[in-house]
């Protein structure tokens, strides 16, 4: 074995060529060997009785042990020494060290961790192997030991004046050349397959036979990725191979993934039943979720992880459904309101101009993050963009969107093209559907594809920028621990309230505090450097905001409270009767005391916000499509 090898390599022993591929005894060199043709096992029991016979055994005992074996057919495996041919790794080895320095590592330990010491202990390589099914090596020989490195077909079909049909054995093996009145013979030799593998930036172009100005202009590579076995596999014979023959590292960048497990810990397995078939992922949940999980994951920053059913749907529930409904929104409207792309108009709205702020910052860091090819990173921007685009803009610009406002749906278009573009790197598919449909609302001549666009220029936000995404934040902050109030004191947001205070010594315009009316559905924000405190007023701090909600609910603030539930109520008559926006219906409300209040203080507005063209009074709450 090994070790035995090394140890007699280290007490001058000789290395002795014992037994022949099928494990039989060789001829000896000097005198006949009593055990020649015999299998090695079968001469366990001879090579013992001469050993006693010579009284030079020292102990003959059975013990158990491990002992190498064929996994396939059970058979054992014995180590023998033979002739190979061998890679001088140590002789480049400070060339390697060198070159790995220009090497990108992701993760960032492998590079003077794993890789480099890997370098370090590596022994020559070994590149023959003694088997028939793999590329032949190109080495002819004669008797003499005379050898002739064949360089291309055309060189072997020149000196051997045959054609080549197949460069595998056993054809390969029948092509001999003449030379000098010798004749040469291949080699009965393979190389191992990791050779072929570490050649792969080259040979896959048939270089240097074709493609030279191409190979040359893209080598080393810009990335490569695989799993974090290939560190001192795959990524290793690369780099040995374009050492050796350019003095170059074989790629620039690459991420070394970590390995996914089952759901219980253990290795996938069909037996085991510890994960989803890939085919139902893509089926049921589609590959932009498959993409989101995976590349959000550790296994991307060269760490382990468990398959999690769960945290995959939590991608197309949280970011790919709610992306996808704001577009659809669009869609909805923009159709309902005859909106075109040709209409498209600038807007001073801050929602609008935060919105596309959060736009840019977003596919900035995201576009950062994937330069340095740190991916969960780069993903993250996009997956809280999509958050934000749905549940903030387009939940707080609902009512200038449904009413047609161009500004907003102008922007919202503006938003989700330049999104599209900018993220379809990530999630090609729902990207791609959302470009072709924004498309249909285009005059100008699309492209057929967004993965035929160029990607968008985007730049860090500025100062300015800054503060509005500062301010915005704020306001979300407040709304936060307002919302919370609400919960914990069973007040739905469809109830107005009269007053919040706010304990807040910047300025917030008045644009910021409309906003947070509307979200925490408020008359009155204060601004205030003191708290007052009174009945009726509940006080609340969290992530270091102060406020104080007047809970009190007046007569007015309660019929409000009922028109929001009214309309709601309408709203899903509407919905159960299928009915599409803008279609118009006659509605009539039961008659009671509070729904002649309602038509008497708010027709006008339930009209317009239900589309109906008539209200009237009846024994119940109906609707009658016009």
């Amino acid at each position: 074995g090994e070790i035995d090898t090394e140890m007699g390599r280290q007490n001058d022993l000789t290395i002795m060529l014992t037994i022949d591929d099928e494990g039989k005894f060789l001829p000896g060199d000097i005198a006949k060997n009593p055990y020649e043709g015999m299998f090695y096992k079968k001469a366990d029991k001879y090579i013992t009785e001469d050993l006693i016979k010579a009284n030079l055994l020292f102990k003959n005992e059975r013990i158990t042990h491990r002992f190498p074996y064929h996994d396939r057919c059970n058979t054992l495996l014995i180590q023998k020494a033979q002739n190979s041919w061998f890679v001088d790794l140590q002789s480049i080895k400070k060339q390697l060290l060198e070159k790995n320095e220009n090497i990108n590592w992701v993760p960032k330990h492998l590079k003077h961790g794993r890789f480099a010491k890997g370098i370090e202990q590596a022994p020559d390589w070994c590149i023959s192997r003694n088997r028939f099914w793999a590329t032949p090596m190109p080495v002819w020989e004669s008797d003499d030991g005379d050898r002739i490195v064949i360089s291309s077909i055309k060189q072997l079909e020149e000196l051997s004046g045959k054609k080549v049909i197949d460069l595998h054995r056993p054809y390969i093996d029948e092509i001999t050349i003449t030379k000098n009145n010798k004749v040469y013979k291949r080699r009965s030799e393979v190389l191992d397959s990791w050779f072929e593998a570490g050649s792969m930036p080259y040979a896959q172009i048939h270089y240097p036979f074709e493609n030279k100005e191409k190979f040359e202009k893209n080598f080393p590579g810009d990335y490569i990725v695989e799993y974090v076995g290939q560190v001192r596999a795959w990524f290793f014979f690369m780099h040995v191979m374009s050492t050796s023959l350019f003095n170059s590292n074989s790629f620039k960048n690459v991420i070394s993934t970590g390995v996914m497990a089952g759901n219980d810990s253990r290795k996938m397995s069909k037996t085991y039943g510890n994960y989803t078939d890939p085919k139902e992922i893509l089926k049921n949940v589609g590959g932009d979720t498959l993409r989101l999980y995976l590349m959000s994951s550790p296994l991307m920053v060269g760490e382990n992880a468990n398959f999690d059913d769960t945290e995959l749907k939590n991608k197309s529930r949280n970011v790919l459904n709610p992306l996808w409904n704001s577009a659809k929104y669009f869609l909805i409207y923009a159709n309902s309101n005859n909106w075109n792309a040709k209409n498209i108009e600038e807007s001073n709205n801050i929602l609008d101009l935060w919105i596309k702020i959060r736009l840019e910052q977003a596919l900035w860091e995201f576009s950062q993050n994937i330069e340095k090819y740190q991916v969960p990173n780069a993903v993250r921007p996009i997956e809280e963009f999509c958050d934000d685009l749905s549940n903030w803009y387009v939940r707080r610009s609902r009512d200038r969107i449904s009413q047609g406002n161009t500004k907003a749906l102008s922007t919202l278009y503006s938003v989700l093209l330049k999104f599209s573009k900018g993220a379809a790197p990530l999630i090609p598919f729902i990207t791609e559907k959302i470009y072709e449909n924004l498309q249909k609302q285009s005059s100008n001549n699309a492209l057929e594809s967004v993965h035929l666009e160029y990607y968008p220029e985007v730049s860090k936000p500025s100062t300015q920028n800054n503060v509005v995404l500062k301010k915005m934040q704020m306001v979300r902050n407040i709304a936060s621990v307002g919302n919370s109030i609400r919960k914990e004191h069973d007040l739905p947001i469809r109830q107005p309230l009269n007053t919040m205070y706010v304990l807040l010594s910047e300025e917030l315009g008045s644009e910021y505090l409309n906003i947070l009316k509307d979200e925490l559905n408020i008359k009155n924000i204060v601004l205030t450097t003191k708290l007052q405190t009174a009945k009726n007023l509940v006080e609340k701090e969290e992530k270091n905001i102060k406020v104080v909600l007047d809970i009190n609910i007046s007569e007015e603030l309660m019929l409000e409270g009922y028109l929001r539930d009214t309309m709601r109520d309408v709203q899903n008559l509407r919905k159960n009767a299928g009915l599409q926006v803008g279609e118009k219906i006659n509605l009539v409300l039961q008659e009671t005391p509070k729904n002649s209040q309602l038509l008497e203080k708010y027709q006008s507005e339930i009209k317009d916000k239900v589309d109906a063209l008539t209200i009237s009074l009846g024994n119940e709450t109906r609707i009658e499509k016009v």
